[in-house]
């Protein structure tokens, strides 16, 4: 995956976390690992 494959999978992970999605359906669509997931997911939640 390039720079921008990886942003637009990124928001879209984002976006379907918003919607209530689970973390496994998002690994199911986009192919990506559950790790990658996760991390995305604590990044999305951590307040600054």
């Amino acid at each position: 995956m390039d720079e921008v494959d990886t942003k637009y999978i990124k928001r879209t992970a984002r976006n379907m976390l918003k919607r209530g999605e689970s973390p496994e359906d998002i690994v199911e669509v986009l192919e990506v690992s559950t790790e990658t997931v996760k991390a995305w997911e604590k990044e999305f939640y951590t307040v600054v």
